[in-house]
């Protein structure tokens, strides 16, 4: 019997499902600001590294934290707590960006000004709670370039 996510994981192979449209310009942007992208998912290990590598975008976080290696999955907000741990970050000097009500409660929770992604795969989700509302990354890459988050590249960058 095929366990829920090697069937998530099978159907993205198949169907060649891409990464979300513009993730590779924004994470090519972070790493041009010498910024840190990390990822914050409730998944198991196993199917969140097994999607990043089919994307062949592992090697571009800094860190991953999963469902796994945490008390409480999302809406709990343990998994950005220990992504902002792992990284000694403050939560004002990050950003989410989220695409389900869990993860947009999760990171509100931990502080962390959160950008709602209305990510066409993810279905209709209540996004209300976070700061931000996107339609596409392309706005997280202008947030950068032009926000507040801008002038935190110096405290990580040191």
């Amino acid at each position: 019997m095929c366990k829920y996510n090697d069937y998530n994981l099978e159907e993205i192979k198949q169907n060649q499902i891409p990464a979300s449209d513009k993730l590779i310009d924004l994470l090519d942007m972070i790493d041009d600001y010498g910024l840190h992208a990390a990822v914050a998912s409730s998944s198991p290990k196993y199917f969140v590294e097994s999607v990043l590598d089919y994307l062949k975008i592992k090697n571009r976080f800094s860190n991953i934290v999963v469902g796994d290696e945490v008390s409480s999955t999302k809406p709990a907000p343990d998994v950005y707590l220990e992504v902002l741990k792992r990284e000694n970050m403050k939560c004002k000097e990050a950003i989410a960006i989220e695409d389900s009500y869990a993860g947009v409660c999760a990171a509100v929770s931990a502080g962390i000004p959160c950008f709602a992604y209305e990510n066409p795969t993810s279905g209709e989700q209540d996004l209300s709670r976070a700061q931000y509302k996107i339609k596409s990354l392309s706005s997280v890459s202008e947030y950068i370039k032009t926000g507040p988050i801008n002038q935190l590249a110096h405290v990580w960058n040191k």
